[in-house]
């Protein structure tokens, strides 16, 4: 896809769905603006043809397509994380894609020593993701990122796949080149993800044509014919996949995320800790059905109880408008009580 400079002004609906989705392309929302523009590829050595211009969302879009996202999202049974290196700018780790000058999300050149390595921490929206993981909503994480976050942020090692490798686990699973072979046991829990998965939320990623994209495109393809819940995309960037995402979001991801978490209930500060990093367990493969059953309907059940209680006190203690209190209990019961059901349908080793 050659991305333009600028968002279209007056747009078709075809030009619509590119830039808020396919399920928002009727919805008559403004379009982004360019925020950063660029003449450079953001993955010059990559066929996307993707210029590295930037593009932000209003504040009132993004209300919507965080509504939008979580309507998708709270529907699906396996929801799944795609996250690129994105996720991980704010926490001082740049990108591949942000080549425009005067980026808004590349921060300054550091060197990837191990102390700086093991003194990064994780961002907003890796403890969002935590967070919403903590209420049954995330299935796995394919981890497209070498650093570690998500699980310093508590999210559970036995769900992360860290396919291309770990900069903190170098013995046992060594960085990956491009060019080079992917870790057998790793590679088959991807194609499980991509069997499986019901949702993916592609997060950071400027889908340059890895192995691993293949879980996005088969999850919005399945989407586009009556299955599963479809494909979301944020990023300050075009990609490739705009066109058969069901939501398209263009902002900063922890913007963006703090948004996700404020409509969901997430309570605020986010948590500070900091987790000590750890591998998945082998074997390495995605929870059995019934046990992912189990643990989503507990961790919903808990969160609507917890969310109840939140309410009677905030009620109580006059700590909010009769109107919040019906909003916390509302979201931690559509939390609670979405279901849904999808079909499944696929092979190199390659990155």
């Amino acid at each position: 896809m050659a991305a333009a400079a600028d968002a279209p002004r007056a747009a078709t609906p075809d030009d619509a769905a590119k830039w808020h989705g396919y399920l928002l392309k009727d919805e008559g929302l403004p379009l982004p603006d360019c925020v950063t523009r660029s003449s450079l590829l953001a993955r010059p050595k990559c066929a996307t043809g993707v210029l590295a211009s930037e593009f932000a969302d209003g504040p009132a879009v993004l209300e919507r397509k965080a509504a939008a996202l979580l309507r998708q999202w709270r529907a699906a049974e396996r929801p799944l994380v795609y996250a690129g290196a994105g996720i991980s700018t704010s926490s001082g780790i740049r990108d591949y894609a942000s080549q425009a000058a005067g980026s808004k999300v590349q921060p300054a050149q550091a060197a990837l020593t191990m102390p700086f390595i093991r003194a990064l921490q994780p961002t907003p929206a890796h403890r969002v993701l935590t967070a919403m993981e903590k209420r049954g909503l995330v299935w796995g994480w394919l981890q497209q990122n070498h650093d570690g976050l998500a699980q310093k942020a508590g999210f559970p090692a036995s769900k992360v796949n860290e396919l291309h490798g770990s900069w903190l686990d170098q013995t046992k699973n060594p960085i990956i080149k491009m060019s080079g072979s992917l870790r057998g046991d790793l590679f088959d829990w991807m194609l499980q993800m991509e069997q499986q998965c019901d949702f993916v939320f592609a997060v950071g990623t400027s889908f340059s044509g890895l192995n691993a994209d293949r879980c996005a495109a088969t999850c919005a393809a399945r989407h586009r014919r009556g299955a599963g819940h479809g494909l979301a995309v944020v990023s300050v960037q075009q990609t490739p996949m705009d066109a058969v995402a069901a939501v398209r979001v263009f902002a900063r991801i922890d913007d963006f995320m703090l948004v996700v978490a404020r409509q969901l209930g997430v309570p605020t500060p986010l948590p500070a800790a900091i987790h000590a990093y750890a591998a998945a367990p082998l074997p390495v493969g995605p929870p059995a059905a019934d046990a992912w059953r189990a643990e989503r309907a507990a961790k919903r059940e808990a969160y609507a109880v917890e969310g109840r209680a939140a309410a009677v006190r905030a009620t109580g203690a006059g700590a909010a408008t009769p109107a919040a209190v019906a909003a916390t209990a509302k979201s931690a019961a559509a939390i609670a009580n979405a279901s849904s059901r999808s079909p499944l349908p696929p092979v190199a080793k390659r990155q």
